[in-house]
């Protein structure tokens, strides 16, 4: 069945705007990682966990699983939610400074975390002495990240891992969204020559995320890991590490970018005086994709007719506008390039939205919350229903609960 009769059938049966995401692009996203780390990383581990706030669908998530990959967190509401859907099983957590209770919550749950601060490698040795020690390494320009331990707070950690007697179990790292090819290498030899310096015993080194995806590209916008991988490979021969030290990696953005699409219908065309620049008017807002719209991404768009048609035209620019009072609800933050016969009844498809699109839905200006859909074995399943008409305040109670 073509794409575009998967959108037909998708908008008639759930109304726009909604998500579809596909299967398929999600499996081979992430055959494409672990085929180029089995080829350059030989024998060596390497443990894929996805970020669970770069799409936060359960479903999804089933599909990451069953291929092999964990799942990294960041809270406790996180837990909860994979755990309602039997996905809590391997985890990791990679947060900011925790607050206690939370901490330990992901501990007794047998969830690994990355140490923050010095604070919480000593809480977790007085609390959890039975747990190894893992932490987040700030090794940014001037250690600017807001969390992290920083190099010079190392002397200071193997005094306090030495007097209890521990070793630290493994690092873990953030270079920064979106980062380049070249500074991902600069902070893979920063923390590659630290842990060789410092802790050359550690079990795991986590390399974090931030692998770049192209939006503006129609064609090669994935991360190259074929290069990546054997960068690193050659970097571990560099500092000598040990054959038994472990790699992981939380790639996100790279592997569910193209998964989702939005689909949107238009339902007003205002041309300006001269005919040449017009504003389209969709179901759409961009609480439904904001960061397109604070990044100033510019999305690759399809433009289909009332019979769900592509056409290739593109000889008019315009603006594409959502569907609420504020002034600067524009999907877009950009002119964009449209058919000279859009028009009322037709739809337009927003492309590389599975990261960071359905999952950032904003509650302000108070549009409900988009369904979504997956397109698996040739069959559309709904995995997530629009949001109802109250969802804004589905928590505010009809009478005022006072506190005793």
């Amino acid at each position: 069945m073509k794409n575009s009769n998967f959108y037909k059938k998708t908008a008639q049966a759930l109304g726009t705007p909604v998500f579809i995401y596909w299967e398929k692009r999600l499996e081979t996203n992430i055959s494409r990682i672990k085929q180029a780390a089995e080829h350059h990383l030989a024998n060596r581990e390497l443990g894929i966990y996805i970020p669970y706030f770069t799409n936060s669908n359960p479903y999804l998530f089933s599909i990451v699983r069953k291929h092999g990959c964990g799942i990294a967190i960041q809270s406790t509401e996180e837990w909860h939610q994979l755990n309602a859907h039997n996905l809590a099983d391997k985890l990791i957590a990679s947060p900011t400074v925790l607050p206690q209770e939370e901490l330990k919550f992901l501990l007794e749950k047998g969830v690994r975390v990355n140490l923050s601060s010095i604070d919480e490698v000593e809480w977790q040795i007085n609390n959890f002495p039975e747990k190894n020690i893992f932490i987040r390494l700030d090794i940014s320009v001037d250690s600017s990240q807001r969390t992290g331990i920083k190099p010079w707070e190392i002397t200071g950690l193997r005094k306090i891992l030495k007097k209890n007697n521990k070793a630290l179990a493994g690092v873990h790292i953030y270079v920064g969204t979106l980062s380049t090819f070249e500074k991902i290498v600069k902070y893979t030899d920063i923390v590659l020559a630290l842990v060789s310096r410092e802790f050359p015993e550690i079990e795991m080194v986590n390399l974090g995320g931030g692998f770049y995806y192209n939006y503006e590209k129609t064609f090669n916008q994935h991360f190259d890991w074929d290069a990546y991988f054997a960068m690193l490979a050659k970097k571990i021969g560099t500092y000598n590490l040990s054959p038994n030290m472990k790699f992981e990696i939380e790639p996100g953005r790279d592997v569910f970018a193209d998964v989702g699409e939005l689909v949107l219908s238009i339902h007003h065309v205002v041309w300006n005086e001269r005919g040449t620049i017009c504003q389209i008017f969709t179901d759409g807002s961009y609480v439904y994709m904001p960061s397109a719209t604070v990044r100033e991404r510019k999305h690759q768009l399809l433009f289909l007719d009332s019979q769900f048609k592509e056409s290739s035209d593109r000889s008019i620019s315009g603006w594409l506008n959502g569907s609420t009072t504020l002034s600067s609800d524009f999907l877009l933050p950009v002119i964009i390039e449209v058919p000279l016969d859009v028009k009322s009844g037709h739809f337009v498809i927003v492309k590389d939205i599975g990261a960071y699109g359905a999952t950032q839905h904003l509650e302000f200006l108070n549009r409900r919350p988009a369904a979504e859909a997956l397109i698996t074995d040739n069959k559309v399943q709904i995995i997530n229903e629009r949001g109802a008409m109250t969802d804004k305040i589905r928590s505010v109670p009809q009478k005022p609960i006072f506190i005793k």
